[in-house]
């Protein structure tokens, strides 16, 4: 989208501009890249990696 950030800049001031374009980037490339998965799929990936995560963050 080629006006997302003038949008943001004319409605937020600066730094909740740039939070707002990082994560509407950041939404577009999770749509792009689960792109072609079916919901069932993707529900499996993401609770493998949630379990993976949670494993992480117990063994520090």
């Amino acid at each position: 989208m080629k006006t997302k950030g003038e949008v943001f800049d004319s409605i937020y001031p600066p730094e909740k501009a740039l939070v707002m374009k990082i994560r509407a980037d950041l939404y577009q490339a999770i749509l792009k890249a689960a792109n072609g998965y079916i919901p069932k799929e993707l529900q499996i990936i993401f609770r493998s990696r949630s379990r993976a995560s949670a494993r992480c963050s117990t063994a520090n």
